[in-house]
This record gives structure tokens, sequence and C-alpha cells, in this order.
């Protein structure tokens, strides 16, 4: 008698120790992605993303960034994406931005091709040579169109 007590504690041992960390495993999985901040981001098409936490522009397709943090602006269209970083500079203690330095990228979403960072004079040769349309553009805050 005393053999079928410890086999059916035995069994139901190896039976509920697999259920008790299922659902402890599930618990904590849920309870972290309460913890998980969501990021605001602006569909660009394609699959192509712009956080505004980072300002960096995400492929979700190829699961890697196209262009890296600090984007200070950018336009789009079914093809293109256009974007604009003023180079950061350290002054002091603070860091500014240098208007006379742009990086500029445009990524051709129809093949997934990044181009840049360019040069004022590379990126509007880039942008010739790809058939950018002239009504994309990008617009700054010292007016000026690129």
């Amino acid at each position: 008698m005393t053999d079928k007590k410890e086999i059916k504690k035995l069994v139901l041992g190896i039976i509920a120790a697999p259920v008790f960390y299922t659902i402890l495993f599930l618990a904590l999985l849920v309870a972290g992605t309460a913890f998980v901040k969501m990021t605001e981001q602006e569909d660009l098409g394609d699959e192509y993303v712009l956080s505004y936490d980072t300002n960096d522009i995400w492929d979700n397709r190829l699961g890697r960034e196209a262009v890296g943090a600090y984007i200070d602006t950018w336009a789009y269209d079914e093809r293109f994406i256009l974007a604009l970083r003023l180079t950061r500079e350290k002054t002091g203690l603070h860091m500014g931005t240098n208007k006379n330095n742009p990086q500029l990228w445009i990524i051709d979403k129809s093949t997934r091709k990044i181009y840049g960072p360019s040069d004022l004079h590379g990126y509007q040769h880039m942008r010739d040579s790809l058939g950018v349309p002239e009504g994309l553009k990008m617009k700054l805050e010292f007016n000026m169109e690129l």
C-alpha cells in the first residue's frame, strides 16, 4: 500500500513540476512585457519606420537600422526615403548641431539600397541619378529645401 502512495506522489510530482514552471514562465513573460516601453513610430512604407525616441530609421524586413540616430528631417514617398542629420559637435558641456556639415541619405525602398551618408553635392548627384521626384523634398527649420 505504501508503494502505491509513493508512486502516486512521484507521478504527481513529475506532472506538477512542468505545469508549475510553465505557468511561472508565462506569468513572468506577461509581467515583463508590461514594462517594455513602446516607442512611437512613423510608418515610412515598405516596412521602414522612423522611431521618434531615437530618430533613427529602421528596416523591419531586414531587422536592422537603416540610418542611425538623430535624424533631423526626412521625407518619403512610395519609393524613396530622404533623411538628413546635422552633425553633432561638443562645445564645452553641450552638444550642438553644425548646419554647415549635413549628412544626407537616400533609401531606395524598391531595392532596399541605402545611399549615404553624403555631403550636399553627393546627395544632389545621387538624387538625380536615382530619379528622385522633384516634388519629394525635406524642409529644414532654417527654410532650406533639399
